[in-house]
């Protein structure tokens, strides 16, 4: 991020503590972690996340019939000698999970602009792509 001109903090961690201090907001009488992000400019409060397959559910009621071998959004059902079930496949459709969705609407209602970055559109990218990637997703903000 560095050399995109981004000045960041690796792993911000947001404490009840700064939730008190800064926002006003008292959730624990005692110090404990509460949020944190990958990647953080704390004065321009832009949050990036870099986000792997755990932070996803594959969506696999996209239609089509329910039938042996049939093709859905989020994968294909599969019949053999001894089994039957569903295989995921790596471009089935995806959305973020309840946890993801949470924390990005929670760090939204504290201020901060959070961009993430999906692992199905980074794990293909050379350097170069890198760079222009993140520079387009924070100047979009």
């Amino acid at each position: 991020m560095k050399g995109i001109g981004f000045d960041h903090k690796l792993e911000h961690i947001i404490s009840t503590d700064e939730l008190h201090s800064d926002y006003g907001i008292l959730l624990s009488s005692e110090d404990q972690e509460f949020l944190s992000l990958d990647i953080a400019n704390l004065d321009k409060k832009i949050g990036i996340e870099v986000d792997g397959p755990g932070h996803f559910v594959n969506i696999i009621d996209g239609g089509g019939d329910s039938s042996e071998g049939s093709t859905h959004a989020g994968g294909a059902m599969k019949s053999g000698k001894d089994t039957t079930g569903w295989a995921f496949t790596a471009n089935a459709q995806q959305q973020a999970n309840g946890p993801t969705a949470l924390k990005h609407r929670l760090m939204s209602h504290l201020g901060w602009s959070v961009v993430h970055i999906p692992y199905f559109e980074w794990r293909d990218k050379n350097t170069e792509e890198e760079q222009e990637y993140c520079k387009k997703l924070i100047n979009d903000l």
